[in-house]
């Protein structure tokens, strides 16, 4: 019977590796160019929280008309700007003020208002400062804040108490006018914070 060859079993060696040539120089990789056109990143749709109204303000722009009537006595105070409740003052009362609400509100068609009952706190701190914080009100219409527009009983007022605090004799002075219609204290953010004199109808004074 034939035989089978028997083959080798020996592996076949590898070939070698050609040697690289000095003469050939290296393909430069690629540098990416940027694009001239790049698209714009997209915006996010979340909408910053607007800030909360506060139910007051300050009128700093008002202080020189106090420091005139301040002046017939001799008297000098900085306006105190900052607004908060930790510092405690060495005097506080409460008064009221005249003045005129517009409705910011584009939507209503209120024509704005008049007050002779805005709440306003006087105060005046060591150092030889002070400052008022004056109250908003509602529209009747919309129910929207409002900021007044302030009259010379502002700064007559808080010469009075600045005055009377300094040591001078002053003589008590009853309000310019009773306002005719009556105080809507919903409508008020003094009588909601507890400052507004319409809340004591003894109170009838500077």
């Amino acid at each position: 019977m034939p035989t089978k060859k028997q083959t080798s079993s020996t592996k076949p060696k590898p070939k070698p590796k050609p040697e690289p040539n000095p003469e050939t120089k290296p393909i430069p990789t690629p540098i990416p160019t940027p694009n001239p056109n790049p698209k714009p990143k997209a915006k996010s749709k979340l909408k910053p929280k607007p800030k909360p109204i506060k139910p007051w303000s300050m009128y700093p722009a008002l202080h020189e008309s106090v420091t005139h009537l301040l002046e017939e006595e001799d008297l000098y105070f900085d306006f105190h700007n900052v607004d908060d409740d930790t510092k405690i003052p060495d005097e506080e009362f409460d008064s009221k003020i005249m003045g005129r609400f517009i409705c910011r509100n584009p939507k209503c068609g209120s024509s704005g208002w008049s007050s002779k009952c805005i709440a306003i706190t006087i105060r005046m701190y060591r150092g030889g400062k002070y400052n008022a914080r004056v109250y908003h009100q509602r529209c009747r219409s919309c129910n929207s804040l409002s900021r007044p527009r302030l009259d010379e009983s502002y700064a007559e007022r808080v010469a009075y108490w600045l005055k009377r605090w300094s040591g001078i004799q002053m003589k008590r002075v009853e309000h310019y006018e009773k306002s005719k219609a009556p105080h809507n204290r919903d409508l008020c953010e003094g009588c909601k914070a507890g400052h507004c004199m319409a809340q004591d109808q003894a109170l009838d004074w500077f």
